[in-house]
């Protein structure tokens, strides 16, 4: 069972998460065999599994793995299991939102006032001028997570009344003015994201969750898709307490609460995250070009609608995202000029693990 994600340990992880990406968006990959290498990080760094999944624009190149599914048990990771992404599903989250500006229900400078103009009377002004864009690009002022309460609450409930949850969040997280004027500065907010989810239900009158496997996982072939931890056979998230390595629950008491779904709360097999990264590898099918070159297009702080991006000549040429909800680990890039991705996973989030994904990625795309 984690806690309260605002403390001040959980937020430098979420800061860790993108400051250590955005390093590996710029360093030049090892050398050396794949599967010798994932064996060897796991080995070194005592991670109960990692596994790794190469790809280009239309087929899998390699899906390897290494390890087992649980510390102290003997059930090896096997093509197919299910991987928690966290905040990797950030993108996915800006993919739906990018479909419902195509389809006209939205524009990207459409302010929250707009949205929820029966809330916003008891809005902060400057929360109310706060702009979908800005939700999904960390400029909107936001704190990193939502009140406690809110938290608390949303462990208790789970998926239940989860559309009330998250508009329950709406009202209370945008009473206050925003740290920073909308726009303005980046600072990394699961909130936003969370009230994203909320505007997406607004829009679609059904919740995020169907509203995403209708709009982007269903048309991308995606079928493996699931809401907290994995639960069944499939690997187990794990923590690090006195040097020993222990699994967490599955479900929602393996993660954060229902209410974070949008902020990163999911879980995939490789092969169906990979058709996801496939779609935006290849910038057509499930959005028009343009709206893929708008999710790509850095807003501030290297940071563009749910990715991390490496640019050149103004142009994005490689995209990326770390994920983590402090007993899983994740990360997916996209060489664009290459026209390759990798997507490496660990049940766990030591440090040790964080340094093996990152040489299992340098020698995925090499």
């Amino acid at each position: 069972m984690i806690g309260f994600l605002a403390k001040g340990s959980c937020l430098f992880q979420i800061l860790r998460v993108n400051f250590s990406l955005l390093a590996l968006l710029f360093v030049a990959p090892l050398f050396g065999d794949l599967q010798e290498t994932l064996d060897a990080q796991v080995e070194k760094n005592g991670t109960p599994g990692m596994a790794v999944i190469v790809f280009d624009q239309d087929k899998i190149i390699s899906e390897l793995h290494s390890g087992v599914r649980e510390a102290g048990k003997r059930a090896l990771l096997e093509k197919g299991d299910l991987w928690h992404i966290g905040s990797d599903g950030k993108a996915m989250t800006a993919t739906l939102m990018a479909r419902l500006v195509e389809k006209g229900l939205a524009k990207w400078d459409s302010p929250l006032s707009e949205i929820f103009p029966k809330e916003s009377k008891n809005f902060h002004l400057d929360a109310s001028a706060i702009t979908i864009e800005q939700l999904l690009s960390h400029t909107a002022g936001l704190p990193a997570n939502v009140d406690r309460d809110l938290f608390n609450e949303g462990r208790k409930l789970g998926a239940k009344r989860i559309e009330k949850q998250r508009l329950e969040v709406v009202k209370v997280m945008l009473k206050d003015a925003p740290a920073s004027e909308p726009g303005s500065k980046y600072l990394y907010s699961n909130t936003g994201y969370v009230i994203a989810g909320a505007v997406i239900e607004k829009l679609l009158d059904t919740s995020y969750e169907k509203a995403i496997v209708r709009e982007v996982f269903g048309p991308l072939g995606m079928k493996s898709v699931g809401f907290g931890a994995p639960e069944g056979e499939a690997p187990r998230g794990h923590v690090v307490r006195g040097g020993k390595r222990s699994a967490t629950p599955t479900g929602y008491e393996g993660d954060n609460p229902a209410i974070y779904a949008p902020a990163g709360g999911m879980h995939f097999s490789l092969e169906d995250w990979a058709k996801f990264g496939q779609a935006h590898l290849k910038g057509e099918g499930i959005l028009k070009p343009e709206t893929f070159a708008k999710l790509h297009m850095v807003v501030l702080n290297n940071y563009s609608l749910g990715w991390l991006v490496r640019e050149r000549d103004g142009k994005a040429v490689r995209l990326g995202h770390d994920g983590t909800n402090t007993m899983w680990r994740a990360r997916i890039t996209l060489d664009l000029e290459m026209g390759r991705g990798v997507c490496v996973v660990a049940n766990d989030n030591d440090d040790a693990t964080v340094k093996g994904i990152g040489a299992v990625e340098k020698e995925g795309l090499k």
